[in-house]
């Protein structure tokens, strides 16, 4: 058994107590085993050693099995949800990608019939074009030979359109109390158009009004027109047409509310009077 020691100016000194001599053993400096008690403490604490690296392993299996756990619930999650992402992915592309291409083979179809119009569009225009240059030039030959007929000159230039007559009118003011007009017409003139009676009269109508506006027949007659600005002229209180058989020529009747000029180029050809009288066999059309 060991012994508790005090140190003296010696060296250590043994210390004779008991157990029970707690204040002794305070008061020593050191204790001083025996080879049992040092055997038996050197294998105490290399048991805990063991011990220490036994649990020491045990916590590093322990914490690589966790790591490896959590490793493979981490890969096993990625994969679940890398599948289901996937899945969402491919459903996706499914519902709208298919529809994308069916607006894009809608949209070049689309495309391609408007190329399609465009160019019927195109072919149509140039064949307006073409109808438009053949109906002018037939028009100018029509007016051309008219003129001839008619010995007017020159027969190139000349609009083709002839004052047969102009006369005032007797209206009798009872007749007009219950219409909507301010006042009845008082003159009529009678103009021969250059057309021909084969013609019928909605097919001239526009024709002959295009005439008067585009060679300015209405300005040198003093009739007011709906594109004046300006209200100057005389009004046309209505018109007809009239097919003189006769002459083969239609002819139009102007009722206005005032006597309207008589231009040169409209005056009757001294050489070969047209057939001017009223009372020939002729055809009225009631088209206003």
């Amino acid at each position: 058994m060991g012994y508790f020691v005090r140190k003296t100016a010696l060296g250590l000194k043994p210390i004779n107590h008991t157990v029970e001599d707690e204040a002794t053993v305070y008061e020593t400096d050191g204790y001083c085993m025996s080879p049992g008690e040092y055997i038996e403490i050197q294998k105490i604490l290399s048991s805990q050693k063991e011990k220490i690296a036994r649990l020491q392993i045990e916590k590093e299996q322990e914490e690589s099995e966790i790591l490896d756990y959590y490793k493979n619930a981490f890969k096993k999650m990625k994969k679940e949800y890398s599948a289901k992402l996937t899945c969402e992915i491919q459903s996706f592309r499914e519902k709208y990608s298919q529809p994308l291409i069916v607006q894009k083979e809608q949209l070049l179809m689309a495309e391609n019939q408007i190329q399609t119009l465009k160019d019927k569009l195109e072919v149509s225009n140039v064949y307006a074009l073409e109808r438009e240059n053949l109906n002018k030039n037939l028009l100018r030959i029509m007016k051309e030979r008219a003129n001839a007929d008619r010995e007017i000159v020159p027969k190139k230039k000349h609009h083709g359109y002839i004052i047969l007559y102009l006369q005032e009118l007797y209206v009798k003011q009872e007749a007009y109390k219950s219409s909507t007009c301010d006042e009845p017409p008082t003159w009529k003139t009678q103009v021969q158009t250059p057309y021909p009676i084969n013609f019928k009269s909605f097919e001239i109508k526009k024709q002959i009004f295009e005439d008067f506006e585009d060679n300015g027949i209405f300005a040198e007659m003093g009739i007011q027109t709906v594109s004046d600005k300006e209200e100057t002229g005389i009004k046309i209180h209505h018109y007809l047409f009239r097919a003189n058989i006769r002459t083969g020529y239609w002819e139009i009747e102007f009722y206005t509310m005032g006597e309207i000029n008589i231009p040169q180029s409209m005056r009757q050809s001294k050489q070969r009077p047209l057939d001017s009288s009223p009372n020939k066999t002729s055809t009225k059309s009631n088209v206003k």
